[in-house]
């Protein structure tokens, strides 16, 4: 979500410059010199994939995709060509620098407005929109809507699953297959709930580890959760700075994430401080 004008402006400063090649102010010449020696002097045994042969400072720049953009001297860089994304500075087969041109700000590698989550906002009309002012959005009823998908969402799951045990987590099945990975896998995915759930094609997301518990909670804490999530995004940009419930990775996985409860009241505590004049607008942001 991008509260405030100019949201795509706002969104700007978060590009991965990799994806995007916008060669502009958010671009920096990151040094890694330290990296690019540390791995051309490391062990064979220490170098990722493991291999016999030395690394060598081929192998190193390399790895870093520098190893086509070796110069023998700065004056020859090219930056908004062959070496746009970086260079190596070699003399006489020894390293004196190494650069890579990247945005260490990185958020994004591609956006389109609503996306996965078309419609997101409720207008008081009874309208949806990807982007509104504060005053015309029925926040409410986003609420409500969501919470009555939710009951739904419920009821389904639990007259599938019916009397299956709650399932035992992932880490505990890991933990007791330790060393045999796909016996824990077969274990995990073999449990009655998940059995039951893979029948029942609206459940099918429902196959991760945590999704399946939510559904052997009560009704009214599961139905509320939904309420409470329903205005929240994963990421919030305002003012230009860039805010978030953690550090999305690779296929959808989230490091360093906060606590959702204290999330939530942040986001919260935002809607309801804003002018109704505010624009907010709500992007797919892909990394």
């Amino acid at each position: 979500m991008v509260v405030g004008e100019e949201p795509e402006a706002q969104l700007a400063p978060y590009h991965e410059f990799e994806c995007t090649g916008d060669d502009d102010q958010y671009v920096q010449d990151i040094d890694i010199t330290a990296d690019v020696r540390e791995r051309a002097e490391g062990k064979p045994e220490d170098w990722e994939g493991g291999g016999s042969e030395p690394r060598g400072l081929t192998r190193a720049l390399s790895y870093h995709g520098l190893d086509e953009r070796i110069v023998s001297d700065e004056s020859e860089v090219e930056r908004k060509e062959k070496h746009k994304y970086g260079y190596a500075v070699v003399k006489e087969g020894k390293l004196i620098k190494a650069v890579n041109r990247t945005n260490p700000n990185k958020k994004w590698d591609w956006y389109v407005l609503g996306g996965r989550w078309n419609g997101f906002f409720l207008l008081k009309n009874g309208e949806r929109s990807n982007q509104a002012r504060h005053g015309d959005v029925d926040f409410r009823g986003m609420r409500d809507q969501k919470a009555a998908e939710a009951r739904k969402r419920y009821e389904m799951a639990r007259a599938a699953l019916g009397d299956a045990p709650e399932p035992r987590t992932w880490d505990s099945i890991r933990e007791e297959h330790a060393g045999n990975i796909d016996a824990a896998r077969n274990a995990f995915h073999a449990q009655d709930a998940y059995v039951r759930a893979r029948k029942v094609e609206e459940l099918t997301w429902a196959s991760f580890d945590a999704a399946l518990h939510e559904f052997y909670w009560p009704i009214e804490r599961y139905i509320d959760r939904a309420r409470r999530i329903a205005l929240a995004p994963f990421a919030l940009v305002r003012d230009g700075n860039w805010y978030e419930r953690g550090r999305m990775g690779w296929f959808g996985c989230v490091a360093d994430e906060k606590d959702q409860g204290d999330w939530l009241r942040e986001v919260d505590a935002l809607l309801e401080s804003l002018p109704t004049s505010t624009l907010l607008s709500l992007y797919d942001c892909h990394i």
